[in-house]
């Protein structure tokens, strides 16, 4: 042990080898295995096989491990006798081998992590919040502005609803936009943060299976026959039209359709009252009705053309009727012609045989 006067620290090590601990006067640094302490304590392990520090604990051992303290002595990591790390005021006893909680509650409280995923050095980053607005986050950046990759919000205050969308900024403002919600009722959103269904979809939807609808009659019951189809049928227009707001409703061509109000007054269980105040149509329920129509048409079609049979059958066998009167209209006035001939070529013949005119108006 010695002073080391021209570095201005105390050295202590054993004789003709290099100090093994050294304190500096100038800041208090401790330095083990260096003569340079960078920190308060400062280790370099002799070789790079060897452990830099241990820190073993008791038996039944109760307290923390090592933990490291603010300037209030608030521990804000720690290391508890199972090995489980806390980081943080509120992870004061972890409950897993990693436990990060702030102990503020709102506000503004971050929990990030970081890397790089180019060469340029663009981090990619995952966000916890607890503040309003959006909570979660994941987002690339590049020359200070943010993309966001997923991100997911309370909705607006309701923390049972989880909204997943983008937004051109690291925070909740105004670009955030949502694209998937799952709402506290168990409703599913695609493109509108308030379905109104179990899965609601604002804009175009593909397939390449058919829809099934549950209907096994064994889960009905007050099953009942439609009745005046046609007439309610009637009552519809088919219509065409475009949208007000192409953009909120992700669609700019020209439709096809209904308009709800009629189809509510002759069928009702069709419409549905949307939660933003706006009417539905459920589409695929005009399709029984529609079928019970044709089914109608299609008997009155059937009898016209039982009619039009026997209407043909009974003209068939007039004009047979009328062809065997023909016929013997035919013979009849042949036989006529005949007897005209014969009376003709008799009165050639003997026309002394006459009888007077006088005589025969006797």
């Amino acid at each position: 042990a010695g002073y080391n006067s021209s570095n201005n620290r105390l050295d202590l090590g054993l004789f003709g080898k290099s100090p093994g601990l050294s304190i500096t006067n100038a800041n208090s640094y401790v330095g083990i295995g260096t003569t340079a302490p960078a920190a308060q304590l400062h280790v370099v392990p002799a070789t790079a096989s060897v452990t830099a520090q241990v820190v073993q604990g008791k038996a039944s051992q109760t307290g923390n491990l090592t933990e490291w303290q603010n300037s209030a002595g608030t521990a804000m990591t720690r290391v508890d006798p199972n090995g489980y790390l806390g980081i943080g005021p509120g992870a004061a006893t972890p409950a897993g081998l990693l436990d990060v909680a702030a102990d503020a509650v709102g506000g503004s409280n971050h929990i990030s992590y970081t890397m790089t995923t180019n060469a340029s050095g663009d981090p990619y980053n995952m966000n916890l919040n607890t503040g309003p607005g959006m909570r979660r986050a994941v987002w690339t950046s590049q020359e200070g502005t943010y993309y966001q990759a997923m991100a997911f919000s309370d909705g607006g205050g309701l923390a049972t609803d989880v909204m997943f969308g983008i937004s051109a900024s690291s925070n909740s403002g105004a670009s955030w936009q949502p694209r998937f919600a799952v709402m506290q009722t168990g409703n599913v959103g695609i493109g509108t943060k308030t379905p109104s269904y179990t899965l609601h979809v604002n804009g175009s939807v593909a397939g390449t299976g058919a829809y099934n609808a549950l209907s096994d009659i064994r889960l009905k019951t007050n099953i009942k026959p439609l009745e005046g189809v046609i007439e309610k049928l009637a009552g519809l227009h088919g219509i065409t039209y475009t949208w007000k707001d192409p953009v909120k409703m992700k669609d700019d061509r020209e439709q096809i359709g209904f308009i709800a109000q009629d189809v509510k007054k002759v069928f009702p269980q069709a419409v549905t009252l949307q939660n933003d105040g706006f009417m539905s149509v459920a589409y695929s329920m005009i399709i029984p009705p529609t079928v019970e129509a044709v089914k109608l048409i299609y008997a009155k079609v059937l009898q016209l053309e039982a009619n039009f049979q026997k209407a043909d059958s009974r003209v068939a066998a007039l004009e047979k009727e009328n062809e065997l009167l023909k016929k013997r209209s035919d013979l009849m006035m042949s036989e006529l012609e005949k007897m005209k001939c014969d009376l003709v070529a008799l009165k050639q013949v003997a026309p002394s045989n006459r009888i007077p005119a006088s005589v025969q108006h006797k």
